[in-house]
């Protein structure tokens, strides 16, 4: 389960509902999604084969559908990340350090730990927490930087609106576009 830590007060928020809402007030999306214990083996590898991943992909296919349905998804893979990952470090580097995309970020924990930071309203700013079961969409245009936890390993799955949205603007002095102001 994801917490989230309140960088000011140092403090942290553990409760489901509570993490939702907390989100929600900064525009951002969380829910979580039972990890069937059928694919237990696989959420301990390191790295998983093309078909191991379309496995995964497929035990949730209700729920991709629906996304790709109602928020206008057109496509979604899956990304591994582990200390073996070839050129870990330069990957890790494109999402490090503030930026926002043009299209919302959309995540499936599947497995690992990963580690999202947020400046929200008032200049609050805060990090969540992610690990396995636990679904985040940062919407487009809002500012946020990622990096993995302690064990430098995570399984995602991603939908995209359309990947070229994804591209990653860094924060340079410039705020974010209006359309992350209307947010």
């Amino acid at each position: 389960m994801a917490f989230v830590t309140l960088q000011a007060s140092k403090k942290t928020l553990s409760q489901t509902e509570e993490i939702k809402d907390f989100l929600n007030y900064h525009g951002i999306t969380y829910d979580a999604w039972a990890v069937p214990g059928t694919l237990s083996p696989l959420a301990k590898k390191d790295l998983l084969s093309p078909e191991e991943k379309s496995q995964v992909i497929t035990s949730y296919g209700a729920q991709l559908e629906h996304l790709k349905t109602s928020k206008g998804y057109i496509q979604n893979d899956m990304v591994c990340l582990c200390p073996t990952t070839p050129q870990i470090n330069e990957l890790l580097s494109k999402f490090d350090r503030d930026h926002y995309h043009d299209d919302d970020e959309v995540r499936f924990i599947f497995s690992g730990r990963g580690i999202f930071g947020f400046e929200g309203k008032k200049q609050e700013k805060f990090t969540i927490e992610v690990v396995g079961g636990d679904y985040i969409v940062i919407p487009a245009f809002h500012w946020h930087w990622f990096t993995l936890g302690e064990s430098r390993d995570i399984k995602a799955i991603r939908l995209f609106q359309d990947q070229s949205g994804w591209v990653p603007h860094y924060r340079q002095g410039q705020e974010a576009p209006p359309a992350a102001a209307a947010r």
